[in-house]
């Protein structure tokens, strides 16, 4: 079932073009892995990383040729992570 669900998820952000950015939310490890795996858009996207124990998150993705140099974690005291993204402009 998280296969084909992934699956509808490539298919659907292929349909679309390449969206210069990505927000995908409640994304696990393996949720991860079978998008790496499975989407033929993946590599032109830089990913934010993992956050550290985290269950689930929220993970962004934009376009390489954007002048993103890093993601940065931003946690607050009320347990929310946010990514943001820090670019050379």
């Amino acid at each position: 079932m998280l296969r084909e669900r992934m699956a509808g998820v490539c298919k659907g952000v292929q349909a679309r073009g390449l969206p210069t950015f990505l927000a995908f939310q409640e994304v696990t490890p393996v949720i991860r892995a079978l998008l790496a795996a499975m989407a033929p858009w993946w590599g032109a996207y830089s990913f934010s990383p993992e956050p550290p124990d985290m269950e689930y998150y929220v993970m962004l993705g934009c376009l390489l040729t954007l002048p993103v140099t890093q993601f940065a974690y931003l946690h607050d005291v009320l347990q929310f992570g946010v990514w943001a993204l820090l670019s050379t402009l």
